[in-house]
């Protein structure tokens, strides 16, 4: 049902919902520091998946994310536009800051060995690195769309054009990417947040993901906020990676928004609320999403090898949904695996040619 869903409203676009924001200015000047401040804090606790840090969930992000702009930097012309994740990466990828170089140059984010809670996934993403770069990576990719007199706010016909004007394998951050990838991204992407949905991707074999629960370890499965997160220094972690690499197989899972934050599936899935930027150069296990572990015994982390963390038992609110004996532990990791399979959607096939 979810396959005929998905090719029946390819071509329905509203763009009402977020997968990336873009702020610009309609005038075309670049955003400065101090609006910045103000557009960053906003973004952080009305998108998606940074707002969950916040329990906030709102169906409308774009639209109440300029209703806070037009409250709290009145007249300033600036606006917030969706614009898809996989299409955000693929040009800030060849953004180069004088002050950074390429964006390879920054160094990797290792996430504190004493690993606490919450709290400190929030303060991550007001880190100063993130804040000047997210501001800086945001002005270069409006400059670039509207030097390309691409209309802004950004539509799907138009983020279309630029997808396929890339230029197959142009892209190059520690491997090819493929521009047909990216296409068939833009088209799940925008799919996905016209119905609410948040896209988590995965290169792995695909069939051990969901196929005879029975058979199975009660395990973690690892998935990506984007495609290519972790791709500066985590290529273990990075599904574009694994679907290029070693697998060649890829599918996406559909997150209902409402149901993580306010629903059954915050006990089903981890999803970092971290900005795109941070899973770029993350390393370790936070910055990147997993299915929760559902064990009897309260010490237990299973599944993680993790010489990083001294403290795994810190993670546990995180990653662990506790179960009364060992039959409800198989019968709540079995549902996982069967919301997997129902809301799952093929990215791209093992017998893809590179």
């Amino acid at each position: 049902m979810l396959k005929k869903l998905f090719y029946a409203g390819l071509l329905i676009f509203s763009g009402i919902l977020h997968a990336e924001t873009l702020f610009y200015k309609k005038d075309g000047l670049p955003i400065t520091s101090q609006e910045h401040q103000v557009l960053y804090k906003i973004m952080l606790e009305t998108q998606f998946p940074m707002s969950a840090a916040y329990g906030n969930y709102y169906e409308d992000e774009i639209k109440t994310m300029n209703e806070k702009i037009s409250k709290q930097l009145p007249g300033s012309g600036i606006e917030a536009t969706f614009i898809p994740t996989v299409l955000y990466e693929a040009i800030a990828f060849q953004f180069k800051d004088p002050n950074y170089g390429y964006l390879g140059d920054v160094d990797t984010i290792f996430f504190p060995k004493s690993i606490k809670p919450l709290e400190m996934l929030k303060a991550e993403n007001l880190f100063p690195l993130w804040v000047k770069l997210h501001l800086r990576i945001n002005n270069y990719i409006a400059k670039r769309l509207q030097t390309s007199k691409i209309p802004l706010p950004l539509l799907s016909n138009d983020a279309l054009k630029i997808a396929k004007n890339l230029g197959d394998k142009a892209l190059d951050v520690t491997f090819g990417i493929y521009v047909q990838d990216v296409i068939r991204a833009v088209l799940i992407e925008y799919q996905a947040y016209n119905t609410g949905q948040f896209v988590l991707y995965r290169g792995s074999n695909y069939i051990d993901d969901f196929q005879n629960p029975k058979d199975l370890p009660n395990r973690s499965i690892s998935y990506g906020n984007t495609l290519f997160s972790g791709a500066m220094h985590n290529l273990g972690a990075c599904p574009y990676w694994y679907m290029i690499s070693l697998t060649k197989y890829g599918y996406v899972i559909f997150i209902d928004k409402k149901q993580y934050v306010q629903g059954p599936l915050q006990n089903m899935f981890y999803i970092p609320p971290l900005t795109t930027i941070i899973g770029w150069f993350g390393e370790g296990q936070l910055f990147h999403a997993r299915t929760k572990i559902v064990s009897t015994d309260p010490k237990l982390v299973s599944g993680f090898h993790w010489p990083d963390i001294q403290s795994p038992e810190k993670v546990l609110p995180f990653y662990q949904i506790k179960a009364s004996s060992p039959e409800e532990s198989q019968q709540i990791f079995n549902q996982i695996l069967q919301y997997i399979k129902d809301h799952h959607l093929i990215f791209r096939e093992r017998k893809a040619k590179l």
